[in-house]
């Protein structure tokens, strides 16, 4: 009798395990955070979690009695044959679409296929996450890529026209001092600029004027040392010197 007894007791507690999982199975698929659809190789609905119902705005009983056509605009007429064969191919495929709601919403999906045969049938298990944040992320993230790009484009713009106005620029100052360059040089008057340090530029007339052999000689002198040491009015031709240029220097300008 105790051998007998062993035998069904094994089984039944292999029989209460077997029921605990299943349970826990279908707790898990009810209440997992995406929705979950079963689906006949058509389309049309065998099961649906909590998520898909709250997700559609459906009862579990109304999804029950629709299909994949229903809810999913860019299919009108169910799941055509190929899309079927190209999951059972590959075994599973995800994509991404639009579900339409009870209200009339549509809501941006991701929906991850998986074909399974069992017991001699084929079905579709989908399982749907709602990527409305995300499509709002990536939007927006293009809306600050095309905007960088525009700021990008009119600075680059902007700079274009700042080196061609710099280019003309000093396309004019060079041809400005080859012009000066020219008068300064042809002109028959005498002309030294003089710096604090002394002279620092003069043209030939100048040079001859003061009776310097080279342009190294006359280069780093002051007026004083072109001149007498006093001048008619009896100033120090030196001190006079420093007076008139500190002059010139403080006023723009001075003749003397």
């Amino acid at each position: 009798m105790t051998l007998d007894y062993l035998p069904q007791e094994h089984a039944m507690k292999d029989s209460s395990k077997t029921k605990e999982t299943l349970l826990l199975t279908q707790f898990t698929l009810d209440n997992a955070p995406d929705a979950v659809y079963w689906m006949e190789p058509d389309g049309r609905f065998l099961y649906v979690n909590e998520t898909a119902c709250r997700t559609l705005g459906y009862t579990r009983e109304e999804l029950l009695s629709m299909g994949v056509r229903d809810i999913d605009p860019s299919l009108p007429d169910g799941v055509p044959p190929e899309m079927v064969e190209a999951t059972k191919k590959s075994g599973s495929g995800r994509v991404e679409t639009e579900h339409r709601t009870k209200d009339g919403r549509f809501i941006p999906v991701e929906v991850m296929v998986s074909f399974i045969e069992y017991d001699g049938k084929e079905y579709h298990c989908s399982f749907v996450r709602d990527i409305t944040e995300r499509k709002r992320t990536e939007e927006y993230l293009h809306k600050v890529h095309d905007e960088l790009e525009v700021r990008v484009k009119e600075r680059t713009s902007k700079l274009i026209e700042e080196i061609a106005e710099r280019k003309s620029a000093e396309g004019a100052l060079k041809e400005a001092e080859e012009k000066f360059r020219t008068i300064f040089e042809s002109s028959s008057d005498a002309i030294s600029i003089i710096g604090e340090s002394g002279v620092i530029d003069f043209n030939n007339a100048a040079l001859q004027m003061m009776g310097y052999s080279s342009r190294e000689g006359l280069l780093g002198t002051n007026p004083s040392d072109w001149s007498p040491p006093l001048q008619p009015d009896g100033r120090d031709s030196t001190e006079a010197a420093k007076y008139e240029v500190a002059k010139a220097f403080k006023e723009g300008g001075n003749l003397f």
